[in-house]
């Protein structure tokens, strides 16, 4: 990564993070109060995912209101427009599973807590019970160090979100349909067929419930870290040289460590297995 380094990466996840509530019973460890939170939170979880995963196909993909919206060209609702009809056209109403959504906010939980242990020793010295700030919850002096904290990782985010913008040869999202953006998306495996580098991902993105094929033709590896499979892509860059695309990415693996991978390529396409996109 050229900007979105691992550090910027975890400077993230402070920067917009801030315990959400403070509790005298945060300043002593207790299992009790874990057991309390950790209920309390999974029974909000299972309550909003339940009303999410309800939602219809066009409460999901909506288009933009074309007469009231003045924020958005023609042009951008048109393609916003279609784009929302493709998603309509193709999702897979996934369906409310009580096991799979406790699992999620299992693993949701054991990100922040993973997150938390990465704290200044100064700050973690002063946390009872670092579950419990995993919840959302801590002791005023906690909670106001934190912010502190992370107040200074904003800066450092911003810093570098800035500099990645001025890049001349930096791939604006917004105006191109030739790249993929896939993030969160589990990596199943990858092969190399006639210089053509195939990523297969269980999904594409959040609300894709059928597995895609991704090409990367006249493909160059500059950088892969470790391997890349059963990991998932938690940033990109994506620039261009020429005629060659330059795609930066930092994956994700199962314990939430950051790998690099960096590769170049003419091309790029990808597939819903089974129908071509």
């Amino acid at each position: 990564m050229k900007y979105i380094t691992k550090k910027i990466y975890n400077a993230m996840q402070w920067y917009n993070f801030f315990p959400e509530k403070t509790s005298n019973k945060a300043c002593i460890y207790s299992e009790e109060f874990f057991k309390y939170l950790y209920t309390k939170n999974e029974n909000k979880y299972i309550k909003q995912m339940k009303h999410f995963l309800n939602l219809t196909v066009e409460e999901l993909f909506p288009d933009l209101d074309v007469v009231n919206n003045d924020e958005h060209s023609i042009e951008d609702k048109e393609k916003h427009n279609k784009l929302m009809e493709e998603k309509r056209r193709d999702y897979v109403p996934y369906g409310f599973k009580l096991d799979e959504v406790k699992q999620w906010f299992k693993d949701s939980y054991n990100n922040n807590l993973s997150i938390m242990r990465k704290l200044p020793k100064s700050i973690l010295d002063e946390i009872a019970d670092i579950r419990v700030l995993a919840l959302g919850y801590s002791s005023l002096k906690v909670k106001r160090l934190i912010e502190k904290y992370g107040k200074i990782q904003e800066q450092i985010v911003y810093d570098a979100l800035d500099k990645y913008k001025a890049d001349k040869n930096r791939i604006d999202e917004d105006k191109i349909e030739d790249i993929i953006w896939f993030y969160n998306s589990p990596i199943k495996n990858y092969n190399i067929k006639n210089q053509i580098f195939e990523i297969y991902l269980d999904k594409l993105d959040s609300f894709s419930s059928e597995p895609y094929k991704i090409e990367f033709k006249d493909y160059n590896i500059i950088k892969m870290e470790k391997d890349i499979k059963d990991m998932q892509c938690a940033y990109q860059e994506f620039y261009k040289y020429g005629d060659v695309y330059e795609a930066h990415m930092l994956f994700l693996d199962k314990k939430n460590r950051l790998n690099d991978f960096i590769i170049s390529f003419s091309d790029i396409e990808y597939y819903k297995l089974g129908k071509e996109k």
